[in-house]
């Protein structure tokens, strides 16, 4: 539950019969504020991942696993 300064205490004090433990929550946080961890890559810029190409002839499709760039692979197989 979020605290809300005054909010709580009395929603708290309404509750207090009930056999119910609350645990609060800071509305704002800093994690929320700033931006955390690194920028997205491209997906073909990416490595060490599993991929599918769908054939373009029919409903044929390969699936792949490569630890090289995507767009590397995706050279390969033209």
């Amino acid at each position: 539950v979020p605290y809300i300064k005054d909010f709580s205490e009395r929603f708290r004090h309404c509750i207090g019969d009930l056999d119910v433990r609350l645990s609060y929550t800071g509305i704002n946080n800093l994690r929320q504020l700033i931006k955390v961890g690194k920028d997205r890559l491209e997906k073909d810029s990416r490595s060490n991942i599993v991929y599918k190409i769908n054939c373009v002839d029919c409903n044929a499709s390969y699936v792949g696993q490569t630890g090289r760039l995507l767009r590397t692979r995706m050279r390969e197989h033209k």
